[in-house]
């Protein structure tokens, strides 16, 4: 079943049968991306919303575009590159275009005013979210780049996706900002199209090393291992959870 859904997520993302040049999905990818400080400027203005809560949501996802266009300039992730049928693209774009919705959610329309508490965790989680996706992705490109092979120490010492648990931080930020259970939706249902198969895939192409069930033992697939019992770990990281779930909806 697993291998089953990893292939899946590989067929629609790259293989989508349709006739037509393969293109890298890098470039849909940025423009959806990269085109977020310009559209959420335009909703401002399209509203005539210049609230806290829309000026604090566009200056958060406008300026992780321009970020996300600079690391792809400078150390982009290989598998953006990988060429992609044009269905598959589409379909990407299509995917991407579910961020959007939560701009629109952000900004359109008259909403109560985002309180500062609520603010200081979007901040937060965006900050960190942005520290780990950058400096994951950074140190996976030089050190692939001079010395390939298993990347078990730094950034991916403790977990085996520190790239995706900085992505997850990045956009649980923009949800909180939206104040919307649609966006929480979009979200979840994204990170377990989408993240969860990655992942599985990448556990999967790791697994060819012999050095791997050493470093699986020691890690965590999306969540730092810090405690050496699995359940105890476990029962930390889903205290963890469950309490930051529920300042988001009480706040």
């Amino acid at each position: 079943m697993q291998d089953k859904l990893i292939d899946l997520n590989d067929w629609l993302f790259y293989d989508i049968s349709c006739p037509g040049p393969r293109i890298p999905p890098r470039y849909i990818i940025n423009a959806f991306k990269g085109s977020m400080l310009p559209f959420c400027l335009a909703l401002i203005l399209l509203y005539g919303n210049s609230s806290f809560r829309a000026t604090l949501y566009t200056g958060l996802h406008g300026s992780y575009g321009i970020i996300w266009i600079l690391k792809d300039y400078i150390f982009g992730d290989k598998n953006f590159a990988t060429p992609a049928t044009i269905a598959s693209n589409v379909f990407i774009g299509i995917g991407l275009c579910l961020y959007q919705i939560i701009a629109f959610l952000a900004i359109s329309g008259e909403r109560p005013e985002i309180g500062m508490a609520r603010a200081f965790m979007a901040i937060l989680s965006y900050a960190v979210g942005l520290f780990l996706m950058i400096g994951s992705d950074a140190q996976k490109y030089w050190t692939l780049k001079f010395r390939p092979g298993l990347i078990n120490d730094g950034f991916f010492r403790s977990t085996r996706n520190p790239n995706y648990l900085g992505e997850v931080l990045i956009y649980l930020a923009f949800g909180i900002t939206a104040q919307s259970y649609i966006a929480y939706g979009i979200l979840l249902t994204f990170w377990l199209a989408v993240f969860v198969p990655r992942m599985l895939g990448k556990d999967r192409s790791l697994a060819r090393k012999k050095e791997f069930p050493i470093y699986a033992s020691t890690s965590g697939l999306f969540f730092p291992k810090f405690l050496a019992d699995p359940l105890a770990d476990r029962a930390l990281w889903g205290t963890a959870v469950a309490l930051l779930a529920s300042l988001i909806l009480i706040l």
